[in-house]
């Protein structure tokens, strides 16, 4: 199965951790994810999403997750107003 990751850094503070927008595209069906990733795990987060085999929950918490392109507004601005608030 191939699949092809995609992130986006939503928030990168001490306090929130690393939050990204992982889209995926596997078999020809998309989906999307909400991560904290751990910040001790974060340089080998971001060399294992360039092989596109990756468990995202060994790198941290995932906080949403559905199918389709993008997330639904509803789950993307609750997720700017907790984690991107300083």
């Amino acid at each position: 199965m191939e699949t092809n990751f995609q992130g986006k850094v939503i928030r990168d503070n001490g306090k929130a951790g690393l939050i990204y927008l992982v889209t995926a595209d596997a078999d020809g069906k998309s989906a999307w994810y909400y991560v904290q990733i751990d910040e001790p795990k974060h340089k080998a987060f971001q060399k294992q999403m360039e092989t596109g085999a990756l468990d995202l929950a060994q790198y941290g918490k995932i906080l949403y997750s559905g199918w389709g392109a993008t997330p639904p507004e509803p789950i993307d601005a609750r997720v700017r107003e907790e984690y991107e608030a300083a």
